[in-house]
């Protein structure tokens, strides 16, 4: 546990957080064997929500043509430096939203939405809308594949989180997140006032290390009130995320067809629940390498992140 903010009224504990690179570098590497699987001899490819393009140009060797779209002018224009700097030019990047995608109708084989892209707070209300904007541009018998976490199971771990965010410069957000089994996720977000106990405080934390240099939080179990003039507000966000039955029922209800979902990464839980992170290190290739072959072989899995193929289909009403 961590230090305690002992103003009268007032108790903030630091909670220990996962190892946040350890855990993704394991989760991204069975998601790439999957989706190598599938997308492997492709001739064109769509990758929506594309982001820095970083696994759309891991795939371009065993594809023919693919085009990656992001609403992130940023991204995208990183994800063009990426593919000019590898002398990649089989994989084109456009700045597009996930339900206006640039593309004619029956025009690609597959279509990619990887890292949780349909539960960000910019599609909430509109996943629908964009998984029926994915059929359209699929030709039929085309594929969609999805990849998402699962929220059964994070929400079974926590249904409620407290934390710190850092922002830009030298400022703090509090963040009190809600979940629901259904897969909503609602974040009410504070802005830390500057020179308050409470700001004085966060800055003396000692915050967890991400060795890659993405942003970190600072979990806390809050046990009391928090003076009102020591935050203020800055938003809500909202996300809705997937349960098993939902995503077969969402894309379903967007038209397609055989829908497969597994659930993967219980390895890499398993080994940080019993301690055994660093004995296990040594064979995570392996590992990763065999909970994959596992998955791809039985059809089924078991873990924090889905992932999910289903087809347009070749008729109308062959469903």
């Amino acid at each position: 546990m961590g230090k305690r903010l002992t103003t009268p009224g007032l108790n903030i504990e630091v909670v220990p957080s996962p190892p946040m690179d350890l855990d993704f570098r394991w989760y991204e590497e069975i998601r790439d064997a999957l989706l190598l699987r599938v997308v492997k001899g492709a001739t064109r490819v769509l990758d929506v929500g594309c982001g820095d393009g970083e696994i759309f140009l891991s795939l371009a060797g065993v594809i023919g043509y693919g085009l990656g779209v992001d609403r992130s002018s940023s991204d995208v224009g990183k994800a063009r430096v990426n593919a000019s700097g590898r002398g990649i030019g089989n994989v084109e990047f456009a700045l597009a939203d996930a339900t206006a995608l640039p593309a004619g109708d029956n025009s690609y084989e597959i279509a990619l939405c990887l890292g949780d892209v349909l539960g960000y707070s910019n599609l909430y209300g509109r996943r629908r809308q964009a998984l029926l904007e994915m059929g359209r541009v699929l030709r039929p018998g085309g594929m969609a594949v999805i990849h998402c976490m699962n929220w059964t199971w994070e929400y079974r771990s926590s249904a409620e989180w407290t934390c710190f965010l850092r922002e830009p410069g030298s400022g703090f957000v509090f963040c009190r997140v809600g979940r629901t089994a259904s897969g909503r996720e609602t974040s009410r977000n504070y802005a830390v006032v500057e020179g308050t106990p409470l700001y004085h405080w966060v800055s003396k934390q000692e915050w967890p290390v991400s060795p890659s240099g993405d942003q970190t939080s600072l979990d806390v179990c809050v046990n009391g009130p928090i003076p009102k003039q020591w935050l203020c507000y800055a938003g809500t966000s909202r996300h809705h995320r997937f349960t098993a039955v939902g995503l077969r029922r969402a894309l379903r209800s967007a038209g397609f067809a055989d829908v497969w979902i597994t659930a993967f990464g219980a390895t890499y839980d398993i080994a940080h629940k019993a301690g055994l992170l660093e004995a296990v290190e040594p064979l995570r290739q392996r590992l990763v390498q065999a909970e994959a072959e596992v998955i791809w072989k039985q059809r089924e899995g078991s873990g924090p992140w889905f992932f999910a193929t289903a087809r347009k289909p070749c008729a109308s009403g062959s469903l």
